[in-house]
Order: C-alpha cells, then sequence, then structure tokens
C-alpha cells in the first residue's frame, strides 16, 4: 500500500515537470531577441566653408537656431563687416541652414517718414481813435468858450476801425532709414538764445588807478547759453511681417518768436508712438495758443484799442516703405542706375 502511495507522488511530479516544459512562453519566459547592432551615420562629402549673406534677419536669432544643426567640428562665425554668416560644415548641414533661412530671412527694406508742421497764425484788432484839431496858437487839452459857444478846439474827429490778417507757416521734414533702426536729422543753426542775451548785464574791464598803481579788472566773459533753431526729427520706425508700420517719433520745430526785448526761442514738439499703413498721412497732434492785449490812454490820441493774436498747429505723419531698387543688369535699356527718383513721389 506504502509502495503504491509513493509510486503515484512520483507519477504526478513527474506529469507536473513535463506540462512545465511544453507550455508555451509568456511574457515573462520570452527568449531574449538578439540586439541590433549600433548604425554610425557619417557624413559625405568634404568640409566645406560657405559665406552666407543676411538680409534683415539678426545673427543672435541665426546663431541660436542654426548651431545645433551643425556637425561636432561645425563652425559658425559673424562676419559683421560684410553682413554675412561664414558656415563651415559638411554639405547637407550647409544646406540645412540655407533653406532655413531662405524661408525667414527676408528682403531688407528702408522707410521713409514725412512729417509736417502747418502752423496757421490769425490777428485782429480793434481801434478807436480822437483827433482834436486846436489851430494855431492854442496849446492842446485847452478850450475856449466865445459868448457860450466853443471856438477852440476847431474840430473833433472820431474814427473806428477794425484789422485782421493771418499767416501760415509749413514746415516739413523726410528721413530713410532702415526698418529696425533709428535715424535723426536736424537742420537749422545754433544761436545764442535772444532773451539771455537781452537780460544779460556785460561788464566792461575796469582800471582802478591809486598809489602810483594801476589794477585792471577785466571784463566779465559770459558763458553764452546757446539754443538750437530749426528742425529736428528723430524717428524709429519698424516694419511687421504684417505689413504694417510702427513709429516711435519725436519730430521738434524751434524758431524766434517775438521782437525785441520780447524776442525768445519757441519749440513746438511732440513725442508719440503709434501704428500706420504703407503710405497713410495721420493727423499726429496739435496745439491752439491765443493770446488778447487791451491798451488804454487817457490823454493820447487813443482811446481804446486791442490787439488779438492766435495760432493753431497741426502735425502730420506719413510713412512710406521703400524697397531696394533693381540690381543694374535687371533695369530697363537706357535707365541710369545712379539716378534719383523724385523724393517729392511719396508726398
Amino acid at each position: 500500500m506504502k509502495i503504491l502511495s509513493f509510486l503515484s507522488i512520483y507519477l504526478l511530479v513527474l506529469s507536473l515537470s513535463f506540462a512545465e516544459e511544453n507550455a508555451p512562453a509568456t511574457a515573462d519566459t520570452k527568449p531574449e531577441q538578439p540586439k541590433p547592432k549600433s548604425v554610425v551615420i557619417k557624413p559625405t562629402g568634404e568640409f566645406k566653408y560657405k559665406l552666407i549673406p543676411l538680409k534683415s534677419i539678426d545673427f543672435a536669432i541665426v546663431d541660436k537656431i542654426c548651431r545645433p544643426l551643425l556637425s561636432k567640428d561645425g563652425i559658425l562665425t559673424f562676419e559683421e563687416k560684410r553682413g554675412s554668416i561664414l558656415v563651415g560644415d559638411y554639405p547637407e548641414n550647409i544646406e540645412k541652414i540655407m533653406k532655413f533661412l531662405g524661408d525667414i530671412d527676408t528682403d531688407a527694406v528702408n522707410i521713409r517718414i514725412d512729417v509736417d508742421f502747418l502752423n496757421t497764425g490769425s490777428s485782429g484788432g480793434e481801434n478807436l481813435d480822437v483827433r482834436v484839431g486846436y489851430g494855431k496858437g492854442i496849446q492842446p487839452n485847452q478850450v475856449i468858450i466865445v459868448d457860450g459857444k466853443v471856438v477852440k478846439p476847431k474840430s473833433i474827429d472820431i474814427s473806428a476801425s477794425k484789422t485782421s490778417g493771418g499767416e501760415t507757416r509749413n514746415t516739413s521734414q523726410f528721413i530713410v532709414t532702415k526698418s529696425g533702426f533709428p535715424a535723426s536729422l536736424f537742420v537749422g543753426r545754433t544761436i545764442a538764445d535772444p532773451s539771455w542775451l537781452y537780460n544779460y548785464k556785460f561788464l566792461p574791464p575796469t582800471v582802478v588807478v591809486g598809489g602810483g598803481s594801476s589794477v585792471i579788472i577785466p571784463a566779465s566773459i559770459p558763458g553764452f547759453v546757446m539754443r538750437d533753431v530749426g528742425a529736428k526729427l528723430m524717428v524709429l520706425p519698424k516694419l511687421r511681417d504684417d505689413g504694417l508700420i510702427e513709429v516711435e517719433i519725436y519730430p521738434e520745430v524751434s524758431y524766434i518768436d517775438g521782437k525785441g526785448a520780447k524776442s525768445s526761442v519757441r519749440v513746438e514738439s511732440i513725442v508719440t508712438k503709434l501704428t500706420v499703413q504703407d503710405g497713410q498721412k495721420i493727423y499726429i497732434g496739435g496745439a491752439v495758443s491765443s493770446n488778447m492785449n487791451f491798451y488804454k490812454s487817457l490823454f493820447g490820441p487813443t482811446l481804446l484799442s486791442s490787439d488779438g493774436k492766435s495760432n493753431v498747429l497741426d502735425m502730420y505723419l506719413k510713412a512710406s516703405v521703400m524697397k531696394p531698387g533693381k540690381k543694374a543688369a535687371e533695369l530697363p535699356p537706357g535707365t541710369d542706375p545712379h539716378s534719383l527718383e523724385n523724393p517729392y513721389k511719396w508726398r
């Protein structure tokens, strides 16, 4: 009985071992697959150098994007004086960089900025005059009455007048610069400030004599206060990818206003930033000033007079895109490539 039990246990273990050996392989018991051999892609062609001109893109962007495209021994440098990048690498890497630049590096453009200052001034006055005729031998302001009648003065004339006038001053400025680059322009002269010059007290040289000797006190040399008189223009235009133009503009016009002791340098300016269409002329600002003076005289011929002045300043801006001209070989026959186009065609 014991022998049969032992035999049955032995047969059970043997059957389990056979079943385990012939069972299908699971995910955990799959035989290891042979690993593929590593493939090394070597560059084709010889190491070359290529000089690629930049149109409008900044080198910092090129360096950030194109440097990872180079091989281990690749070279990328910026030739600032020539406006180009020098690439040293294998032909396929150079082609990648050239394709990238060809897709995003657009042609450089210049932008012309026109600023017009239109200053319209008007003046008007009213005057009431009284003219008294006393005749010969009679002092002014003397009244002679004979038998109840006024003999002197002989005549009294009263006249009233009203005058008006207008003046228009137009100042135009324009400047051309590359998109994204600032530019400035000044046309005029630098003079001593007239208001300062009138109020300055000049002291001549002084000679003090006494005790057989003399002392000379030199004249005072003034530190002149100078002012610019003319037209000044500072701009920073940028052409956006959507065709609009962003303009930061600082126009200024200065001139001598008034006469004599009342003369001074008047400055009219504006600081603004705006977005405009190509060729669009827009109003960017203005100012209105007025002054009314009254004069009265109790004893002179003028009893009452008034003088009024007003000035209206309007400023206009126009931005125009100017693309580089064609090469001489691409121009029609008989065209002078060095001739300038009419500068007023954008106005």
